[in-house]
């Protein structure tokens, strides 16, 4: 039998409830770090001088599709 520290039993409710465990690493996973990879180096190629249409061309893109991204992650945060 499971007993507190001043000797009263405790119900099996509570003994399951009150046990300490660690919680899981946050890994993150392949497609994650693909995507973050290649969001990264067309970021960066976009700043080499050589590429300057690919950065006008991007900006552009951002600030036609940034409204829809927005759209999209209310409803989600909210069913969150």
């Amino acid at each position: 039998m499971v007993t507190r520290s001043g000797g009263r039993p405790l119900d099996v409710l509570e003994s399951i409830c009150h046990v300490q465990t660690r919680p899981a690493p946050v890994m993150p996973n392949r497609r994650l770090l693909t995507s973050l990879g290649l969001i990264l180096a067309v970021f960066v190629a976009s700043l080499l001088p050589a590429l300057a249409t690919l950065n006008a061309s991007l900006i552009e893109y951002l600030g036609i599709v940034w409204w829809a991204v927005l759209l999209r992650l209310l409803p989600g945060g909210i069913v969150d």
